[in-house]
């Protein structure tokens, strides 16, 4: 049974109206509903609140038991595949909170000390001379036939991965190699000698990483000191949500978490951190496929990323009324039919801007959350919206 199905079996065997049920959880009717059509799932705390107030498992309450996915045979076209996509924000959230709680921390970073690459200029360098050593030895292979059309691994449970690269993307991994050289000594200097918006980061982040029951547990440390976005790209370019569409939301989502404990750290800046992470992860793939690990999947993927992200990276990623996530899918328009980029349809309808004043957009907003009271909703709200230029131009 599914979560949404069994908050809905629960309430109905109370003979609770969903009005009835909220004010027993101290949300509101909204967040019900959501929860009963499958839009969100309680957070930890009121999963609490539930479990306690009608007596029953908080396992139950999620539709799962605890569960972690094998990362040698991960499948994204089955049950863990579905298992994953259901949990990832849960699980963005989740990564969010630890890469906050070691931000800036000097005594942490102190004690994680720099990986090799990050301790001088000259070494992160000649992190990138190896990375290119790998990709030209993988073009080398690719382009005499050596990589197989068909890879079946035993040892992953019999998975099938199929090579339909288009040879044309190999020039992707040439553009990657320059977008390195160009950032990745400016970031060494700005960031790391400074110890600046760096954190301590797990370095192997995919979906066998994680455990997922009434929390989500992360297996292995977070031991290295990196850019945030280092995880983030290793979990959704390279496994879960590569296209820009999928990413979006997940990225918006991180950032608002990370930005309510941390400060100083803009959202053009963890974009371009996100960028350079695809950037160099579009390798790892190459890694396993010079070790004779042909996952083709992974490969695509990461290529897919970067294509989408970083050769053609969003111009807006956040309304600039509202702060919801932007895509493609709800850009809003001019009265002539032409794209606007800054706002979101529902903000900005045919050349007309629909609020006027921060506290309509709260009145509107806040009621569909359910992550904490509407007190504490609306102040981290009414915080955010100063931070967009829509209000800014109006202080």
């Amino acid at each position: 049974m599914e979560s949404k199905d069994a908050l809905l079996a629960l309430r109905k065997k109370h003979s609770l109206s969903q009005d009835e049920m909220a004010e027993k959880l101290f949300v509101t009717r909204q967040a019900v509903s959501r929860w009963e059509n499958g839009e969100t799932v309680p957070n930890t705390d009121t999963l609490k609140i539930i479990s306690k107030t009608f007596g029953v498992g908080v396992d139950e309450l999620l539709g799962t038991q605890k569960r972690r996915v094998n990362a040698s045979c991960f499948d994204e076209t089955g049950e863990d595949g579905d298992f994953i996509r259901d949990n990832i924000p849960r699980i963005v959230t989740a990564l969010a909170d630890r890469h906050a709680a070691a931000w800036g921390n000097a005594d942490m970073l102190k004690r994680a000390g720099f990986q090799w690459q990050h301790q001088s200029e000259e070494n992160l360098l000649a992190h990138i001379s190896a990375m290119e050593r790998d990709y030209k030895q993988y073009r080398a292979d690719e382009e005499a036939g050596k990589i197989p059309a068909v890879w079946i691994c035993e040892e992953f449970g019999g998975a099938r991965f199929e090579n339909h690269l288009d040879v044309s993307k190999l020039d992707f991994y040439e553009t990657a190699f320059v977008k390195l050289r160009e950032h990745y000594p400016v970031l060494y200097r700005e960031r790391f000698q400074a110890s600046k918006n760096i954190t301590l980061i797990h370095g192997d982040f995919h979906p066998g990483s994680i455990e997922v029951g009434m929390d989500v547990k992360i297996k292995g440390k977070f031991a290295k000191i990196g850019l945030p976005t280092d995880d983030l790209a290793m979990f959704l370019a390279l496994h879960t949500a590569p296209g820009k569409q999928e990413a979006l939301p997940l990225l918006t989502q991180y950032y608002n978490r990370i930005c309510e404990t941390v400060s100083g750290y803009s959202q053009d800046e963890f974009m371009q951190d996100y960028a350079l992470s695809v950037t160099e992860a579009i390798f790892s793939p190459i890694k396993l496929i010079d070790r004779g690990i042909y996952d083709f999947k992974m490969r695509d993927k990461a290529l897919r990323a970067f294509e989408e992200l970083v050769m053609k990276p969003p111009q807006n990623t956040t309304c600039q009324v509202c702060g919801s996530p932007l895509d493609d899918s709800c850009y809003s328009h001019e009265a002539d039919g032409s794209i606007n980029d800054q706002y979101c349809k529902w903000c900005y309808i045919d050349g007309t801007h629909k609020y006027h004043d921060p506290e309509e957009v709260i009145a509107d907003v806040v009621p569909r959350w359910d992550w904490g009271t509407p007190e504490q909703m609306s102040d981290w709200l009414r915080k955010k919206l100063a931070e967009l230029e829509y209000w800014k131009d109006k202080a």
